[in-house]
């Protein structure tokens, strides 16, 4: 039954039991950096929000967060919206979602902010529950008149509720060497751009590469999975406006993993005003052509015209500050789509998928 939530409630005490520590309890969104790990969702009218602890300290350049977020109480992993939005029936403390956050944050470290990442995301279903661990960086800054932005995330612990467990039998042409494989993914991203700022309108050009890890036959075998699992993330952010790539633990690439290139243009016109053109070339992590079935909505089985190359979208987006509280957006997106992208979104035919337009306006009041 559907009925009315609350998304953000909650309390902040100020150094808390006199200390320089800052407590929020409550529903709440939690967002670090770019929302590349944890992010709110942005323009959805579903954000995520986290039944949430959180303490807080800053000290001269430093910030240090702590989080505990209850993030499913009962039900099977995947079957309710990790945040706590919605759940299944309650089975029990042995089926809860738990994470645990730690960041920290330096600034003026070689010209910009550096954070480091550990999250444990603790999953206590049974039989196949699992502890999967994120330790990491993002460096962020200006150098040389450019701006860029490196990241590094690496992923272990048990994979066991977090793999797609109908692989070990028919997704994958292996078997896996036990029944509680190991995590072994990993997430390496790069941006460059450079803003011309005596130039009309502006404009900046920016050069993007992001990999997201997959698994393959050898993986399986050797009791590895190595999809890596994109957490709490704004995947809108990242990997196109029309989010063909959505699915944290890897559905939407068939576990194969991700390459995003791309080459993203913006200009200023006028006062207020900010059009953008973002070109994305996508492709898997490792070969498909090593399976012989690619777990996806079911398991289904690549055609003979797959290869690594899942296809090309653009997105052109016009934004205007109307004033201080109204900002309109509109945008375009068209993607061009292969054979291994209808394979793995299970929308094959027996000459490929077709392509997709999407067209939308979006106005945020502040009140």
């Amino acid at each position: 039954m559907n009925d009315v939530g609350v998304h953000q409630g909650f309390f902040t005490l100020k150094n808390f039991a006199e200390t320089a520590v800052d407590l929020q309890v409550g529903r709440q969104e939690i967002v670090l950096d770019g929302h590349r790990l944890l992010g709110n969702t942005l323009w959805t009218q579903g954000a995520q929000s986290h039944d949430a602890i959180r303490l807080t300290h800053a000290h001269d350049n430093a910030t240090y967060v702590y989080g505990f977020s209850k993030g499913t109480e009962g039900g099977k992993f995947g079957s309710v919206v990790m945040s706590g939005e919605s759940g299944a029936a309650n089975a029990g403390d042995t089926d809860d979602v738990n994470s645990h956050v730690f960041w920290a944050n330096y600034k003026g470290i070689n010209g910009g902010d550096l954070s480091l990442y550990h999250v444990i995301l603790d999953n206590e279903s049974t039989p196949n529950g699992g502890t999967m661990m994120t330790t990491g960086f993002r460096h962020k800054g200006k150098m040389y008149g450019l701006d860029y932005r490196a990241e590094y995330y690496y992923q272990y612990g048990q994979a066991g509720a977090y793999d797609n467990s109908t692989a070990t039998s028919t997704g994958f042409s292996g078997a896996y060497t036990g029944s509680r494989p190991e995590f072994d993914a990993f997430l390496a991203a790069i941006r460059v751009g450079k803003t011309f700022k005596n130039v009309m309108w502006s404009p900046t050009v920016t050069l993007w590469y992001d990999y997201l890890s997959g698994t393959d036959d050898d993986d399986i075998k050797n009791g590895r999975w190595g999809t890596f699992h994109t957490l709490f993330d704004t995947g809108h952010k990242f990997y196109g406006l029309i989010d063909n790539y959505l699915h944290a633990v890897g559905n939407n690439t068939a576990n194969l993993g991700l390459q995003d290139v791309a080459i993203k243009f913006k200009i200023k016109p006028r006062a207020g005003w900010v059009a953008k053109a973002d070109f994305h070339h996508f492709m898997t992590a490792v070969n498909p052509g090593a399976q012989a079935n690619i777990y996806t909505n079911g398991s289904t089985a690549l055609s003979g015209a797959s290869d690594n190359d899942f296809g090309q979208e653009l997105d052109l987006t016009v934004a205007h500050n109307y004033n201080a509280n109204v900002k309109v957006t509109a945008g375009y997106s068209h993607y061009w789509a292969t054979q291994t992208f209808g394979d793995v979104q299970a929308r094959a035919k027996t000459t490929g998928s077709d392509d997709a337009d999407w067209f939308y306006v979006n106005t945020k009041v502040k009140f």
